[in-house]
Formats: structure tokens, C-alpha cells, sequence
């Protein structure tokens, strides 16, 4: 069938020309054919099952017990008494839900309570919370930003920033990851009347490094730009008082807009976007995922507020975590993989291909450690990596445990060859005992 003009009759498709089926279309997809050929072997490394996905050990699939080294719940506050005390009582005082967006009827003297807190702590005039990190940074582009404007990214920024660029048809460019000569080549290429915005992460979520941002808010501020923070795997842990990578570099005060994820080391679900008044009142009163979503629950905003008060009342905090970060990034080299170099909680090993990191995973998991795997599109095509976080609440004797999963993993490996082998059937895997 051909489309008309609004009013027109349709003309229908030929008799032989059955309508596709977009349901039947996507049940027949190559990714899941893929999916289901690895959950049929044991291979399949997503969504699984954990009794708790922020403790340092949990039930795995409801079974054995696992060390969990796959959890970004940095400062342990996901099970800290303070916290757990205030989200139950938010729930006996407010309810289960906050039953609507911010704008009409879902806004809690809790959450002004938050936005205030993260104002201050940032050293900013204001701030906006949103249900998740991920609609926090796609209302920070979509309502600021034009198609008059460009968007510039590291190339790994998060994609929840380039999703607020590319759904409103906002041009965007990337630069080099971490190289602030890239950032300025582009920035150089830009007409001089032309509005910009430099976004990007104030630690890189799959590969654990810092971001350059001395040099970058330097280069930004010199060409009339705007710099957009994601501080989301670095609230908590990166700078002095727990407050990012601006802090650990100083240039707090160049950042125009810092966005935080409140589901990691804040122990909640949500997100926020901290600046100056008047652009935070912008967002909330333009950005689709503000006015159209509902907002956070009540236990989650408490949870997050109690963790925020326990970070800025615990100064050592971030400095015990990133020490558990240098302590895994020890175990890991030790055991005989290479990471990549790094100063956060986070410690990215990388791998070959696809069917190297799910072997890597599984061989972990059967040893007793929960990891994460990263693949495309997660990360780019060649860039796969087997992705372990520490927290405060990980012992020694678990990073011995650890570091004995992984000279198990590199030896199957080895053993392994390449993922040819794995295709002609010639790849012996033991499973362990349960």
C-alpha cells in the first residue's frame, strides 16, 4: 500500500503482497536467534539474576553464593542502615509512588529537599531530579540546544548525551576520547558565530579512566563554549570530597552543567542536572523526559538524600574507594590480564572479540565471581572488555578469591585458541560444580 495524502483513499498492495509484520519481523532478528543460541549453551551474560545486585556477595539465580564485582554501588551505602531506615520511612509517610510527573501532581517536598542538598554540595544555584540519569542527560541537550547549535562529544561519551542531540536534530561532532588537541581541531573547524556545547563524562563508564577535563573546560571556556559534565561514575568517589572528576581537576566553576546518576554511589534510582537557576528552570519547564515522566519514588529519593549525608559527613569515603579501585586494578594485573590504565573503582579488562569476553564472563561466574561484559553496542565494534568494579565493602580474602577466578579464566582461554574453535565444536568447557 502506497501512503496518500490525509483524506485520500489508500491504494492497497497487489494480492500477492502480503503486509510485513514488524512483530514477526523482529521474532525472526538475527540478535535473537543470538540471544537464545547462548541462553540454550549457558553463555548468555545479561540481566542476570542476583538476590542482591548491590552487596559484595549475593545469590546467584536464587543458587550459590557469588562475589559480586559487577555492582556500582561504590560507597556500600546500598545497604547501609541509614539508608535502608530512611527509604522505609519515606514509604510509611508518603506512599509507593509519587503518582505523576514533576509539573502536575509528583512532586514531593522530598524531592525539593534533594535538589536543594545536590545544589549545595555542587556549589550551585539549583538543580532538577529526574526519574533516571539516562532522561537527566537527554533533557540537558534537547532543551538548551538547536539545530543552530553543535554538540560535541568524546567518543565515549554516554549515550544517553547523544540521544538528547540526535532525537531533536541537534548537529553533533566527537573529538578523540581524552584528547584535548582532538576537542580543539574541532572547536577550530566551527564557524565563529556558531553555539557549541562540549559533553561528556567525568569517568568513562567502560573503560574506568578520568577525563581531561582541566585542559577541556580550558580549550571550551577560551572558544565561548559551554562544558556539560556527566558525573555519574564519579559522584562519590573521584575528587576530594566526592564531588567528580571537575573537583578532582579543579575546574568545578567552568562547568556549566554537571548531570549525576543517583543509582550508583548515591544507593537510589534517578538522576539530576545541577547549574545556575534560570537554565534549571529551563529544563523543567521544556525537557520531554521531566514534564512527561513521572518522577522518582518516594524510598528512592530518601535513599538517595540519606546517602548524600552520609558522603558529606564521611570525608573518607571517596578515598576508600578509590584505594579498593588500586587494590582490584593489583589483583587483576597479578593474576596475568592487562588493564586499562585507570584511577577509579572501575577496572575494564580487554578482550578479543564477543565470544573471548562471554568465555572470560561465564568461566568468572562458574568460578564464583559476578562480572559484567561489555560488547557492541555497549562498546565499539573490536573494543569488547570484561568490566569489574570494587566497592568499599569488598575484603581482602574476596580479591584472593578473585584473583584465583581470574588465573582460572586466563587459562581456559588460552586453551580456547580463538573463538574458530569454539564454531567447529572443539572447545571443551568444565563446568563447575554449582
Amino acid at each position: 500500500m502506497e501512503l496518500t495524502d490525509a483524506g485520500a483513499e489508500p491504494r492497497s498492495a497487489p494480492d500477492d503482497q502480503a503486509r510485513p509484520s514488524i512483530l514477526q519481523r523482529n521474532v525472526r532478528s538475527m540478535v535473537r536467534a543470538q540471544a537464545s543460541m547462548a541462553r540454550e549453551a549457558g553463555f548468555y551474560p545479561f540481566s542476570h539474576v542476583l538476590a542482591h545486585p548491590g552487596a559484595a556477595s549475593a545469590a546467584s539465580d536464587g543458587q550459590r553464593e557469588v562475589l559480586n564485582f559487577g555492582s556500582s554501588n561504590y560507597l556500600g551505602l546500598s545497604t547501609h542502615p541509614e539508608v535502608i531506615a530512611a527509604a522505609q520511612e519515606a514509604t510509611r509517610r508518603y506512599g509507593t509512588s509519587s503518582a505523576g510527573p514533576r509539573l502536575f501532581n509528583g512532586t514531593l517536598s522530598l524531592h525539593l529537599q534533594l535538589e536543594e542538598e545536590l545544589a549545595d554540595f555542587y556549589g550551585k544555584q539549583a538543580a532538577a531530579v529526574f526519574s533516571s540519569g539516562y532522561a537527566a542527560n537527554t533533557a540537558m541537550l534537547s532543551s538548551l540546544l538547536n539545530a543552530d547549535d553543535v554538540a560535541i562529544f568524546d567518543r565515549h561519551s554516554h549515550i544517553s548525551q547523544r540521544e538528547g542531540a540526535e532525537r531533536y536534530g541537534i548537529p553533533a561532532l566527537t573529538f578523540r576520547h581524552n584528547s584535548p588537541e582532538s576537542l580543539s581541531h574541532r572547536i577550530a573547524g566551527l564557524p565563529a558565530d556558531r553555539a557549541f556545547a562540549v559533553c561528556l563524562d567525568g569517568v568513562f563508564s567502560m573503560d574506568g579512566s578520568i577525563a581531561k577535563l582541566r585542559e577541556i573546560a580550558g580549550i571550551t571556556a577560551a572558544a565561548g563554549g559551554c562544558l556539560m559534565v556527566d558525573e555519574a561514575h564519579a559522584l562519590g568517589v573521584i575528587g576530594a570530597t566526592g564531588r567528580g572528576a571537575c573537583e578532582h581537576h579543579g575546574c568545578l566553576d567552568q562547568a556549566g552543567l554537571i548531570s549525576v546518576s543517583l543509582s550508583k554511589a548515591l544507593a537510589g534510582t534517578g538522576g539530576a542536572v545541577i547549574g545556575d537557576r534560570a537554565t534549571i528552570e529551563h529544563i523543567v519547564l521544556t525537557a520531554r523526559s521531566y514534564i512527561f515522566t513521572a518522577s522518582c519514588d518516594p524510598a528512592a529519593v530518601a535513599a538517595v538524600l540519606a546517602s548524600l549525608r552520609i558522603l558529606r559527613g564521611t570525608p573518607e569515603l571517596p578515598a576508600a574507594a578509590r584505594c579498593q579501585g588500586q587494590r582490584l586494578r593489583e589483583v587483576v594485573t597479578e593474576a596475568g590480564w592487562e588493564a586499562v590504565p585507570g584511577q577509579t573503582p572501575i577496572v575494564c579488562i580487554p578482550v578479543r572479540n564477543r565470544i573471548s569476553a562471554v568465555l572470560a564472563w561465564r568461566s568468572l561466574l562458574d568460578d564464583g565471581v559476578f562480572a559484567n561484559v561489555a560488547i557492541p553496542p555497549a562498546v565499539p565494534e573490536h573494543s569488547c572488555v570484561i568490566r569489574l568494579t570494587a566497592t568499599v565493602a569488598h575484603t581482602e580474602p574476596e580479591f584472593e578469591r578473585l584473583h584465583a577466578a581470574l588465573v582460572a579464566a586466563r587459562a581456559r582461554l588460552r586453551d580456547a585458541r580463538d573463538y574458530l574453535e569454539l564454531r567447529r565444536g572443539k572447545l571443551y568447557w568444565p563446568r563447575m560444580p554449582s
